[in-house]
């Protein structure tokens, strides 16, 4: 309606229309009544004249005022019948850009930004029909290109190393808040003396008010009160993460497509991009060919992931190669030389001896480590990004997400959801590296009740040994994960922190697996132990010397003790050997006594309550409810609840149909998770069998359904 209201109003043949048909009223004057006066008629002729050329003059007057402010506005291409939409586009991205941080204004090549072009100039992510951003384009076409590679090479695995892809974050995530400064870019390149560096420190300017919550005192009061400031500043991280990734982003060493099977591993080129390859370059490396044309394009369905994968999984079989399982082991013990602090020195000192040998890798090792032991004892800023708010201060919900990848602020639903993938993936990601983990913390607490993650806890805590962290920071740092097709489309992305080295409290998260596509997250710590091998060994001679000295039995070795950066200590008996175990759904992996570390972490009642942030446990459903919902004598007896059938009821629900849903959706895993439990906690006995085979997936996440 309002394009039609918009043409209307810039027709000049209706505009000058609807001029003579609001004056007409005026304009007609009837002559029969000056028939009886000639002078009087004359005089009224002359009158009438007069009038008609007035208003004819006026009227062409305004028509090529008309004219000329349309012939102005077209030349400036400010706002032409043809570009409404992006009229509205424009000015909305201008609002939001003014909006996080106003010394826009003052830029030229901010106005010129804001222009509006006659082409379709203001999309950066053209890989979807009618510029709709459709990110499953780029995890398509990538698995295509793999199956096509697959069917045609004869050395699959090393072509696909060796023949690296070009790449650009703006292909696999959408970018499109950072439209406007994107297309000002080469007008602040030549501002600033063609220097990108300073291209990028005027950008962390602009941007740091938003990121590190500096907006001036006088605006912030004014924000506060009226309830305005969280929305604007969350506006302002989304532009600014959007041109983090667009421009600065590191960019995946390697990008690993997750199968039952195997993991089929990309090389990437190092060099950026300097702008997306769109619709036309993914469907170049759909196909694996430099030829193509319309048709080609239309027949790509960003849907068909899952059917070429099972393309690919035949093609990997006829090439003779093995299927690999992913299932984790019933039991994994793992010795205390995993947790000894790494000789830093010594590997320098191996590498340098074969310097000239080396490869690119080992070269690139080398570099790291000497640079980190140069600034072992310098405190580090914390590597990882989130956002702080002083209006989040409270709940802190944007801790919970990382910068840049956060776009907005999922409901808890979402939230979920995209746990419910990312556990899976990282577990079968850490089988396949080879690496040992478990989940910690809060995710260990919702399993002893649920076997499910905690309605309020929206990320996850897992735990690995600091040999085990080297080995992932040497071999798969900046590692892009598309999710297993069978079971979504989510993108992953490992990320080392590069002072993981370091013993200090502040660098206490040494790698993440981050859910790109919304900055949700899984905190990856090392543990270290509390002594060198040689301190406890030595402990142990001068324990059993003594006990040999004075006549009694030689006692048992001292128990060895690990940590994390936050001086969490934990018995190495108390997590070892690891338990399988089905946590939302997926086999993953828990300590040998899950209670006891729970209670040295939370307190020994910990596990009795049954209120927990707002939240209250109902055992016979298997959910946290919030209070607010039902509690206490509201919530219905357990006999009332279900039906003949078993099946939970609306009132059983408390009246509340996403509790009713959810309980569908966990039912049977917590049916499993309560036996299992019987078994591993009442009893301290083997329940690995009720682990053996995974649930199918059974929370599905589309954005969609939040917009």
């Amino acid at each position: 309606m309002r394009a039609r209201w918009a043409s209307n109003r810039l027709n000049p043949r209706r505009f000058i229309h609807s001029l003579v048909t609001s004056w007409g009223e005026y304009s007609r004057i009837s002559i029969t009544e000056y028939n009886a006066d000639d002078e009087k008629f004359l005089f009224a002729k002359i009158k009438i004249t007069k009038n008609l050329i007035l208003k004819s003059n006026l009227l062409i007057l305004l028509s090529l005022i008309f004219i000329g402010i349309n012939l102005l506005i077209s030349k400036f291409c400010i706002f032409t019948l043809d570009n409404f939409n992006q009229y509205v586009q424009s000015s909305y991205n201008m609002n939001l850009y003014l909006g996080f941080n106003k010394r826009f204004q003052g830029l030229r090549e901010f106005h010129n930004a804001f222009q509006v072009p006659n082409q379709l100039e203001l999309y950066i992510n053209q890989n979807g029909v009618n510029n709709q951003f459709n990110y499953n384009y780029s995890s398509v076409a990538m698995i295509s290109y793999i199956n096509e590679v697959y069917k045609t090479q004869e050395n699959p695995k090393e072509y696909l190393l060796n023949q690296t892809m070009d790449f650009h974050w703006g292909d696999w995530i959408n970018l499109s808040r950072a439209n406007p400064f994107v297309k000002m870019y080469p007008d602040l390149l030549k501002r600033f003396g063609n220097s990108k560096d300073e291209v990028y420190n005027y950008y962390k300017t602009m941007c740091q008010f938003v990121l590190e919550d500096k907006v001036p005192n006088y605006e912030d009061y004014h924000l506060f009160k009226n309830h305005a400031y969280l929305f604007e500043q969350l506006q302002g991280i989304e532009i600014c993460g959007a041109i983090e990734k667009y421009y600065y982003s590191p960019v995946p060493e390697r990008i690993m497509l997750e199968t039952d099977y195997h993991y089929h591993v990309v090389g990437v080129n190092p060099k950026r991009l300097d702008k997306p390859l769109g619709i036309e370059g993914l469907a170049k490396r759909y196909y694996n060919t430099e030829d193509i044309n319309s048709k080609n394009i239309e027949a790509i369905n960003p849907n068909d992931g899952k059917e070429i994968a099972q393309k690919l999984k035949w093609n990997y079989r006829a090439k003779g190669y093995k299927i690999s399982n992913f299932g984790l082991k019933r039991f994994v013990n793992q010795d205390s030389s995993a947790f000894k602090e790494p000789n830093v020195l010594n590997e320098i000192n191996e590498l340098e001896k074969n310097k000239f040998k080396l490869t690119q890798r080992e070269q690139k090792r080398l570099e790291f480590l000497k640079y980190s032991n140069d600034h072992l004892n310098e405190k580090q800023p914390f590597y990882f990004t989130s956002v702080q708010v002083d209006i989040d201060n409270k709940d802190a919900v944007l801790h919970h997400y990382n910068y840049p990848w956060m776009q907005k602020i999922l409901c808890n639903e979402e939230t979920i959801k995209i746990v419910h993938h990312m556990i899976r993936s990282w577990f079968k990601f850490a089988e396949n590296a080879q690496v040992v983990s478990w989940f910690d913390y809060g995710n260990l607490y919702g399993w002893y009740f649920s076997g499910q993650n905690l309605p309020w806890d929206t990320d996850v805590d897992v735990q690995i040994s600091i040999q085990d962290q080297e080995k992932l920071g040497q071999y798969y740092n900046n590692t892009l994960v598309i999710e297993n097709p069978d079971l979504g489309d989510h993108l992953f992305f490992y990320q080392t922190n590069p002072w993981y080295l370091q013993p200090h409290r502040g660098q206490h998260i040494d790698s993440r697996y981050i859910d790109v596509r919304s900055g949700i997250y899984i905190d990856i710590s090392c543990l270290w132990l509390d002594k060198s091998i040689e301190d406890y060994e030595k402990e142990d001679q001068e324990n059993a010397k003594k006990a040999n000295d004075e006549g009694k039995d030689i006692p048992k070795k001292t128990p060895r003790q690990i940590h994390c950066k936050n001086n969490h200590h934990f018995p190495l008996d108390d997590i070892f050997p690891l338990r399988r175990t089905l946590f939302e759904g997926a086999q993953a992996y828990i300590h040998y006594k899950p209670r006891e570390v729970l209670w040295s972490l939370y307190g020994e009642g910990c596990t009795d309550k049954n209120y927990n942030n707002d939240h209250n446990w109902q055992k016979d459903i298997g959910m946290w409810v919030q209070n607010q919902i039902c509690e206490k004598e509201a919530i219905p007896p357990t006999n009332e609840r279900f039906d003949d059938n078993g099946d939970l009821t609306l009132k059983g629900a408390c009246n509340d149909v996403e509790i009713l849903e959810t309980f569908k959706l966990n039912q049977k895993p917590y049916e499993l998770h309560l036996k299992e439990f019987h078994v591993v906690v009442g009893k301290g006995e083997d329940g690995s069998e009720l682990s053996e085979k995974e649930f199918p997936i059974y929370r599905f996440y589309d954005s969609s359904e939040f917009q």
